[in-house]
């Protein structure tokens, strides 16, 4: 499984558990220092080379959200 998600019910927020060999190289080590900045510049570069995220955590068999 790609990714779990749950909706936190308190929050009322989706939580997406995302397994490690789905993250673009670019996204990890930004992600790991939590640093806000870093992790907007890097999904700024990865859109800028034509990529989309989105693709990253959909199912290919059932074309749903993991």
């Amino acid at each position: 499984m790609a990714a779990k998600s749950h909706v936190d019910l308190c929050l009322f927020l989706q939580i997406l558990e995302i397994a490690e060999d789905r993250i673009p190289e670019k996204l990890k080590a930004p992600l790991l220092s939590r640093e806000s900045k870093e992790i907007h510049r890097a999904l700024s570069e990865i859109q800028s080379d034509g990529n989309s995220l989105g693709g990253t955590f959909i199912d290919e068999q059932t074309s749903q959200p993991r």
